[in-house]
């Protein structure tokens, strides 16, 4: 990491595992979300209304989570450097130019 610091490398590092946390949480709500669909429309037994709860549902999570990453992008912006920042997040360098 760019960051030269060892308290503050470990403060952003403490984000970036909350970020990928927050991630992998999102993504297994998209998968019982999935799941649970599938499961109602391979047994043909479903309200309208039951799908409609699942996909609010699974909406208002993805919301929260949303909120979640820009708290978070926000506290590790609080962290780092404008240099810092531009080295975590550079493009990386292309094999092609090599």
């Amino acid at each position: 990491m760019a960051i030269v610091d060892p308290e503050r490398r470990e403060q952003a590092k403490d984000i970036f595992d909350q970020m990928e946390d927050t991630a992998k949480d999102r993504q297994k709500v998209l998968d019982d979300t999935i799941d649970q669909l599938s499961d109602m429309a391979a047994n043909q037994d479903y309200e309208t209304a039951e799908i409609d709860s699942i996909i609010a549902g699974y909406w208002s999570d993805v919301e929260m989570r949303h909120g979640q990453f820009v708290e978070l992008r926000s506290g590790l912006k609080n962290q780092v450097t404008r240099e810092e920042w531009a080295a975590i997040f550079a493009e990386p360098a292309d094999k092609d130019d090599d």
